[in-house]
């Protein structure tokens, strides 16, 4: 039986995002997963032939995005060459980087965490993506969120699941409101995204099941008080609600309404039983950590000189503590027009994601590309996506799918012009 090979790339991309969303466990037992499956869709690459890697990334509309992507990893190989290994914030280089990647050089390390996703990004950018295939990468990335959540927090200790929940929405259990959180508002997109589409069987079954998925998964990041993931939800949530804003889709506006009474009713019941979470509502009601975060973003960039600002104080100069925002962070490395160059790519598909939401309305998969890639540009604001085990597949997949549909489009009207010669 001959194998299909755009199928086996496929399920191995279905297969890594399901993977990630367990990290922490995963690594536990292989820790080398995600270098592995690298590999592969290296392999995967060449088998696709020269002609059709030429033919998808020597494309006018989707060249210069790639040329930038394979660009930045040189940079950083010729950054690291004369790199002076200073720290900005005084940590020790070797401290830091073993408690997070055991023994991994400095160097290697951030242009590991720079190329890891890169082969699935050129793989898919040259196989192309159909909706059909999206729709499978948001379904599977909606549907191990919650199971990404339990598991994660059984692994907090030794007490049981259900006192572990109760523990977080009384504000006295901790959890990675940076790191593991944010990811979560991928899942979130991919629910409210999946509520848009058509089902043929079981239509009310499969979206009250999806609205169950968005209260539980929205739910738990409301009260792991992470808000830059909160805020980021809702806005997604409030770009597919106004796509809705019409009488011929007034059906799927009543799921949203269902999600909203649905989430005020369980919060009202949680806080009669088990009392306010201050934590929480300290949290969202302090206005001053908007102020020093901002401090924080210019206090990093007034510790470089005039020279520093365009080549970088070095690029392992900061590697775990920082300023908390990654434009800060890339500039402070590598300078500002490398950083510039390292985050051009997402910017622009984002900006061509609107494009071509706005040409074709009624394509719902562009408005779903369109939140994916606002998803490393939102993030790096508030932390280091690219960097983060739990977030940096996410910051990849959103530039990818729009790659690989472009890809998919174009073959499809190369085909539709054709049959209309022959």
């Amino acid at each position: 039986m001959k194998i299909n090979l755009n199928t086996v790339g496929l399920y191995l991309v279905l297969l890594l995002i399901a993977l990630i969303p367990f990290h922490q466990e995963i690594s536990k037992l292989f820790v080398y997963y995600r270098e592995i499956l690298s590999l592969l869709f290296i392999v995967l690459l060449v088998m696709h032939g020269s002609s059709d890697i030429f033919q998808s990334m020597l494309n006018r509309r989707v060249f210069f995005e790639i040329l930038l992507l394979v660009l930045f990893p040189l940079i950083i190989i010729v950054t690291a060459l004369v790199d002076p290994m200073v720290s900005l914030y005084g940590s020790d280089l070797s401290d830091s980087i073993m408690t997070r990647d055991a023994d991994v050089n400095p160097k290697l390390y951030v242009f590991r965490n720079a190329v890891i996703y890169l082969p699935m990004v050129f793989y898919i950018a040259v196989r192309g993506l159909s909706p059909s295939d999206i729709n499978k990468i948001a379904g599977v990335s909606a549907l191990f969120a919650p199971l990404s959540v339990v598991t994660y927090m059984l692994g907090l200790g030794e007490s049981s699941l259900v006192s572990h929940f109760e523990q977080l929405i009384s504000g006295y259990t901790k959890v990675e409101y940076n790191s593991y959180v944010p990811y979560l508002t991928f899942s979130v997109l991919s629910i409210i995204y999946l509520l848009e589409l058509n089902y043929k069987k079981y239509k009310l079954l499969i979206k009250m099941s999806l609205m169950s998925l968005l209260v539980f998964v929205f739910a738990f990041i409301f009260y792991s008080t992470s808000r830059q993931a909160m805020l980021l939800a809702i806005i997604y949530i409030a770009v597919f609600m106004a796509k809705n804003i019409s009488v011929s889709r007034l059906k799927n506006a009543v799921y949203y309404l269902i999600f909203f009474i649905t989430i005020y009713y369980s919060y009202e019941w949680i806080t009669l039983n088990y009392g306010e979470n201050n934590s929480l509502t300290s949290k969202l009601l302090d206005e001053s950590m908007h102020q020093t975060r901002i401090r924080i973003w210019v206090h990093g960039l007034s510790m470089l000189d005039a020279s520093e600002f365009f080549t970088g104080a070095g690029l392992t100069s900061v590697l775990v503590s920082g300023p908390h925002n990654d434009y800060v962070r890339w500039v402070q490395k590598v300078g500002l027009i490398f950083a510039f160059i390292s985050f051009y790519p997402y910017f622009s598909a984002m900006f061509k994601s609107y494009i071509d939401v706005i040409s074709y309305k009624k394509d719902r998969v562009n408005l779903y590309i369109l939140c994916a890639s606002l998803f490393i540009i939102y993030h790096s604001m508030f932390g280091y996506p690219r960097e983060d085990a739990y977030q940096a597949i996410w910051c990849f997949l959103g530039i990818s799918m729009w790659l690989g549909y472009h890809n998919y489009r174009r073959r499809k009207m190369l085909w539709r012009r054709i049959n209309r010669i022959l």
